[in-house]
C-alpha cells in the first residue's frame, strides 16, 4: 500500500486554481522523492476517487469545492448541561461532547445509544461534578471501563466528566458553547473504546464519511492522534 498524504494537499492546492497532471506529479514528487511515476499516478487517480479532486477539463484537476465545517446542533439540556459546568470552574475552558453527535456521520444507519461528557482540566474535575449533581443523577467522574460497562452504557443520556487533554482542537458553537473539533472527536473515538464501545465496529465508516462530507483537517488530526498516542490506529482508518 502507498504512503498515506503527509502533508496538507488542500492547502497545497489553493496555489492555483487549475492543475496539470504533471504539475500535479510535480508536487507529490516534492513530497515523495522516493516514489515512482505510476504509483504518484495512482495516487492521483485515488485523490480523485475520494473527492479531494475534480476534472476541470482534459488532464486539468482542481480541489473539490470547500466541504463544511462538522457543527452538529446542540439541544436545550447540553447547553444547559455546559452552562452549569461553566459556571462551576469560571475561566477554565469546559469541553462538551456527545456521542450521538457521531450517528451523523452514519446517517443511513439506526442511531446508537449515546451519552454526553464533559471535559476540563483534571484539577477542576471535583468542582464540575459537584455542580452537575442537580442536573442529573447519572453524572459518572473519570469512571473505569468497568464502570462504563457496568453503568454508562445502562443509562441513555448519562454524563461523563473527564480531563481535558491539552492542545486539543476545539471549536466555539453559536450558543458559545466549546466542543471538540471533528478531528477530535474522531480520534477521541479511539483513545476511549470504552466510552465509545458502540462505535467501534463503525469507525471505518465514520472516518470514510468525515472525509467526504466534511473539511477534515489530516494535519490536525495526525497532531491530535500523535498526541493521543492513536496515530498508527488513525492512518489505518484513513487509509481504508
Amino acid at each position: 500500500m502507498t504512503p498515506l498524504l503527509r502533508f496538507d494537499l488542500h492547502a497545497a492546492l489553493q496555489a492555483r486554481p487549475e492543475w496539470s497532471r504533471q504539475q500535479l506529479l510535480g508536487l507529490l514528487q516534492q513530497e515523495y522523492p522516493e516514489l515512482t511515476d505510476a504509483t504518484l499516478t495512482w495516487r492521483i487517480h485515488d485523490l480523485k476517487s475520494r473527492g479531494v479532486l475534480c476534472s476541470v477539463g482534459r488532464g486539468l484537476y482542481a480541489s473539490h469545492p470547500a466541504r463544511p465545517e462538522f457543527m452538529p446542533a446542540l439541544d436545550s439540556g447540553s447547553v444547559r448541561l455546559y452552562r452549569t459546568a461553566q459556571r462551576a470552574v469560571p475561566g477554565q475552558v469546559v469541553c462538551l461532547a456527545d456521542t450521538a453527535w457521531l450517528n451523523q456521520l452514519r446517517p443511513e444507519a439506526p442511531a446508537l445509544p449515546s451519552f454526553r461528557l464533559l471535559e476540563v482540566a483534571k484539577p477542576h474535575l471535583p468542582a464540575v461534578y459537584e455542580a452537575l449533581q442537580e442536573l442529573s443523577r447519572f453524572t459518572f467522574l473519570a469512571p473505569p471501563a468497568a464502570d462504563v460497562l457496568r453503568y454508562v452504557h445502562l443509562h441513555e443520556r448519562a454524563v461523563v466528566l473527564r480531563p481535558l487533554v491539552t492542545e486539543a482542537p476545539l471549536l466555539t458553537t453559536s450558543e458559545g458553547c466549546t466542543i471538540g473539533s471533528l478531528e477530535k472527536q474522531l480520534v477521541d473515538a479511539l483513545a476511549h473504546a470504552d466510552l465509545y464501545a458502540h462505535y467501534q465496529d463503525h469507525l471505518p465508516d465514520l472516518y470514510r464519511y468525515a472525509r467526504q462530507h466534511f473539511s477534515l483537517h489530516e494535519s490536525r488530526l495526525r497532531r491530535y492522534a500523535r498526541r493521543r498516542a492513536q496515530l498508527p490506529q488513525v492512518e489505518a482508518l484513513l487509509s481504508v
